[in-house]
């Protein structure tokens, strides 16, 4: 194992690349980005225990898909900002969009939870893009 090691030493001494250094670069986020995206994952908690269910089991199983989905969006982002990473979490927020509108639909009634919902499910990922850019034409 230590030759292992010792031989990614010498190549990267001698101007090579360890499988780590292989991996596209994103740059590093900020800790504004950090912070945001950890509060989107509250956000997606909070929106499952607001809303839940849904009123029908297969939108309540499509439900729980979706914000999985958002979820599992945010986990990548926060492991790399790549622009792939994002989509899976804008994406997944535009269909919990999708769902919280449903459930208004079966409800029939309106209530701010769901406007609220909307709006954090629109707001919370396009700000953090934004994060995300700062964060990358600042070099940090």
């Amino acid at each position: 194992m230590a030759e292992i090691d010792n031989r990614q030493e010498e190549n990267s001494a001698a101007g090579g690349s360890s499988k780590s250094e292989s991996r596209p670069q994103t740059g590093k986020r900020s800790g504004a980005l950090t912070a945001w995206l950890w509060f989107a994952a509250v956000t997606v908690v909070i929106g499952v225990v607001m809303l839940y269910p849904i009123g029908r089991p297969v939108w309540n199983v499509v439900f729980i898909l979706v914000k999985i989905g958002m979820m599992v969006g945010i986990l990548l982002f926060m492991k790399e900002q790549t622009r792939g990473r994002f989509c899976v979490w804008a994406v997944s927020s535009g269909l919990a969009v999708i769902m919280s509108l449903i459930k208004w639909n079966l409800n029939g009634a309106f209530e701010w939870t769901y406007v609220l919902a909307m709006a954090t499910d629109i707001v919370v990922p396009a700000v953090g893009w934004i994060l995300h850019k700062k964060s990358e034409s600042s070099g940090s």
